[in-house]
Parts: C-alpha cells; structure tokens; sequence
C-alpha cells in the first residue's frame, strides 16, 4: 500500500512539474502536504475535476447566483466527508486578503499574496454583516452590506459571474496558474480553502436574514 501511495504521489509530482516547477534534481520541489491528500483524493475520486469543470461549462441559468453558491457547498462538503473519513481535518476557510499559508503552496502560480498585487481582492464591505460606508455599495445591486441582498442567488451573481470580473473571479485570476485554469482549478490547494471562505459568507448571509425575520 506505502508503495502503491508513494508511486502515485511521484507521478503526480512529475505532472505539476511539466507546468513549470524545476526539474532539477537538487531543487526538488515535492508535493505540499496538502498536494498529497489531494492525490490522494483524485486518485480515489478520478473524476471530480471534471465534475467541477463540467458544472461551470454549462450555460448560465437564471438561478446561475444560487447554483454556484450550492454547488461549491455540496463540492467542498464532499472532500471535507472524505477528509474525515481518511483522518485528515476539514478545510479550512482561506482569507484572500492574507498570503496564502505554506502548507498550500502549489507551482506555477503568479502570487501568492493576490491582495498584496491586487487590492481588490480583499473582501468586498458589502459583502459583511456590517457593511461599509453609504458610499461603499455592490456596484451592481446597491448593497450595503449582507442583509441587503435580496435572495441567496442576487448575493451569489454578485460574488460569481459569467460576464464580468468579480470578485471571485478576480482572486482565481491574480493567483493565477491552475487557479486561473477552469480545467485544472480543483488542483490547487487553495481552491478549497477560498471556496470554503465564500461558503462562509453565505452563511453569514443566510444568518444575517434569518435575524431580521
């Protein structure tokens, strides 16, 4: 079993290295230790990147906010169970306004610190319970802060979407890398930490309504 484990890390190693990591052999770069539950994961699971890249190719429907916000619980929620059932910790949730932790790095990236280049990669104030100044409000539906979206599927098209530049999208892109490739994103091992953190949100989200009920 150790044999057959570490073969598969080797060749998984191998494969993140033909993105660009060095192939010289004294700088080895090895897998992250959260690189080797994910081999790990996609060895036993094969397919769930092509799940992932299979729900963001299908066109966008009218309730395309919400389906992403689900879909992204129910895709986390999945590699957190099988987490737990091999002994690792659940994720956890990953800022975008802090440097990603060493324990998830990953190769071919183009920061590490995607605030530091970009700062509107830090979380939105609308986008908190509190909320930011009168001035400061979600560009497109006028939000203040979490309370003023008027459903789970406006607060996740403002976080996501297929036609511009948000948010999300700007924190995949300014990391860059695999998590600015549709197709390879879930190999990052950041994707899940960031995915876990805009989960959160919508936590706080639902939170935040069921209070003022």
């Amino acid at each position: 079993m150790m044999q057959t484990r570490t073969a598969a890390v080797a060749l998984f190693t191998a494969a993140l290295c033909q993105l660009g990591c060095s192939s010289d052999p004294g700088e080895p770069l090895g897998p992250s230790s959260e690189e080797q539950i994910l081999n790990e994961y996609f060895t036993d699971q094969p397919d769930v990147p092509n799940v992932h890249h299979r729900w963001h190719g299908k066109p966008a429907g009218e309730n395309y906010g919400q389906g992403f916000l689900q879909f992204h619980r129910d895709f986390v929620a999945a590699y957190d169970d099988w987490r737990v059932a091999h002994g690792y910790e659940r994720v956890v949730a990953w800022d975008p306004a802090t440097p990603i932790p060493q324990a998830d790095a990953h190769p071919g990236r183009s920061s590490d610190d995607p605030a530091s280049i970009d700062p509107l990669c830090k979380k939105p104030p609308w986008l908190t319970r509190e909320g930011g100044a009168d001035s400061e409000r979600d560009p497109v539906f006028g939000a203040r802060r979490l309370a003023d979206y008027t459903s789970a599927n406006q607060l996740g098209e403002a976080i996501d979407s297929k036609y511009a530049l948000t948010w999300h999208n700007r924190v995949h892109q300014t990391i860059g890398g695999d998590m600015a490739d549709q197709m390879r994103v879930p190999y990052d091992p950041i994707f899940w930490p960031w995915h876990r953190y805009i989960d959160n949100i919508w936590k706080d989200y639902e939170s935040a309504v069921a209070e003022l009920q």
